[in-house]
């Protein structure tokens, strides 16, 4: 999975308004353990990721002076299932740039509906080894939801809150959770601050804003930056809050009542990536709902001993593998994917 999560993070960097309506899509060719090239398509109507990733590979060859000779020790990594040809389409057949490249095998991560897999099977009629993998990261990509990035921030005794008497109906009462200290460090919020840059919106809840009125920008690495806000739960409570005070940010608001429709509706508008800013109870309402792709999780070096804890109930998640532990400014960061 290691070239196709690459292709899926390259893929991930180009701004979903500049290809919508089509997907985003990475392209990455290899020989030997070695990247010799990536492509992503960039904008609507222009070069697709595979088309992209072979103009880097001919001017490697011209470098280098290798010989076609060797096409066939290629393995060509691709988030999406080629294109081919279709009335009104504006850019030439993948599948057969591929073909005419003859690589000796092709990683697919996801089928693309437009095609049914139906270039998967000239690829491999011309004697080319075809896998098609259950990829997630690519799946999203493409598929009527958003790739989710679930981030939550705990102490060592999973804590993310001290005070728990929130009053959600009567949000002017001073039973409010107390706004911590960060919990997590300031290179760790600095890491938050260039993931909330990298996704197409960020997910949060009226009870997050009530409770913490926080900005939600991306200050630390780049302060021009105004991610879309996707709030869930009642937004006639938001007057004043920090979050619209934010210069050209869109917040568009969804009663949460149905978290899975809800987030269809947002992948109807062309966002792929989300990454969440929520509290527990979001937090897992989403994992139960099977609805996380990714979770990133720190963990700080204190305990509070009481508390808001980080989920709201035992969950499932043995969907999940860890994939990458490391240290940030003394916090620890777990990443887990599905697979």
């Amino acid at each position: 999975m290691q070239y196709l999560n690459f292709a899926s993070e390259l893929a991930e960097r180009v701004d979903w308004r500049d290809v919508y309506p089509n997907p985003r899509v990475g392209c990455v060719i290899v020989r030997d353990g070695e990247i010799l090239s990536t492509g992503v398509h960039e904008k609507c109507g222009g070069a697709h990721a595979e088309v992209a990733a072979l103009n880097e590979f001919e001017l490697y060859k011209n470098r280098t002076s290798q010989s076609s000779n060797s096409d066939f020790e290629l393995e060509v990594y691709i988030t999406l299932e080629p294109c081919d040809h279709f009335p009104g389409k504006k850019t030439g057949s993948c599948t057969e740039a591929l073909l005419k490249l003859k690589p000796g095998k092709v990683v697919i991560g996801a089928i693309d509906p437009l095609f049914g897999g139906k270039n998967v099977e000239k690829l491999r009629e011309a004697g080319i080894t075809v896998e098609v993998v259950d990829h997630e990261r690519s799946k999203a990509l493409s598929r009527k939801k958003p790739y989710v990035i679930l981030k939550m921030a705990q102490t060592v005794d999973g804590r993310i809150g001290q005070i728990t008497n929130f009053n959600l109906q009567n949000p002017n009462s001073e039973e409010k959770i107390k706004s911590p200290a960060y919990i997590s460090s300031l290179e760790s919020r600095k890491k938050v601050h260039q993931w909330r840059s990298e996704a197409d919106g960020i997910l949060t809840t009226t009870k997050t804003v009530l409770a913490d009125d926080p900005l939600l920008d991306c200050r630390l690495v780049n302060k021009n930056i105004a991610q879309d806000l996707f709030l869930f739960g009642a937004s006639d409570v938001l007057k004043g809050s920090r979050i619209l005070q934010v210069p050209n940010r869109n917040v568009f608001c969804f009663e949460g009542k149905d978290v899975a429709r809800d987030l269809r509706e947002i992948s109807e508008m062309g966002v792929q990536t989300l990454f969440t800013e929520c509290g527990s109870h979001m937090a897992t309402a989403l994992l139960q709902q099977d609805l996380v792709d990714e979770i990133r999780l720190f963990v700080a070096p204190k305990i509070w001993g009481k508390g808001v804890a980080v989920f709201a109930n035992e969950i499932d998640v043995s969907q999940f593998s860890m994939t990458n532990v490391e240290e940030v400014g003394g916090d620890v960061l777990m990443k887990f994917m599905r697979g």
